[in-house]
């Protein structure tokens, strides 16, 4: 099952994204497989999930929210031909014909403290004939250059009292799905 998102703003506008994988993770994290380069993206801002019903877009408690047509998702969505999705600078349209439907405005470039050339330069990408990852901050890895994909991580935040707690934390996860890989290639074996 795949879906295709095109990119609905900056440089690389109308440019095609296949999401074919379980899901994939939109966020400036180094891991995401779409990686977005702006303050305004948490490190996973969000999940795309491919399913038989369509694709499920999922907000994982990001900062600054993610939004479907200009309102902000606060459970599932399944996006429908020609809704928009945003995340910080960045806007993805599914394509094919829009559902008759209101979508909020959007604010002009100069309202936002943004101009398309800003929004442009944070998001970059192999060329479609390059199989070569660009060395810039934003960089959208091809399905097949991915490697297994983690699991979806959790969507509640925990708090932690330390940085040393908050490292300790991570490691353990990292662990876990260390754990959790060997596991699954054991019984692909």
């Amino acid at each position: 099952m795949s879906y295709v998102l095109i990119v609905d703003s900056g440089k690389h506008k109308g440019r095609k994204l296949k999401i074919s994988r379980d899901h994939a993770i939109i966020g400036r994290d180094e891991s995401a497989g779409i990686r977005i380069a702006s303050q305004e993206v948490s490190r996973q801002h969000c999940v795309l999930i491919p399913t038989p019903d369509g694709l499920v877009a999922r907000d994982l408690e990001s900062s600054n929210g993610t939004f479907v047509n200009g309102a902000p998702i606060l459970r599932d969505t399944i996006l429908q031909a020609g809704d928009v999705l945003t995340v910080g600078p960045m806007s993805f349209r599914l394509p094919g014909k829009p559902a008759a439907r209101p979508v909020a405005p959007e604010a002009p470039p100069d309202e936002q403290g943004l101009s398309d050339d800003d929004i442009a330069t944070w998001l970059t990408g192999p060329d479609a004939e390059s199989s070569e990852i660009s060395s810039s901050d934003t960089t959208i890895i091809p399905a097949t250059m991915t490697p297994r994909v983690q699991p979806i991580p959790p969507k509640r935040k925990k708090e932690f009292k330390t940085v040393a707690e908050e490292a300790a934390d991570i490691i353990r996860r990292h662990h876990e799905s260390l754990e959790a890989n060997a596991n699954d290639e054991a019984a692909d074996n």
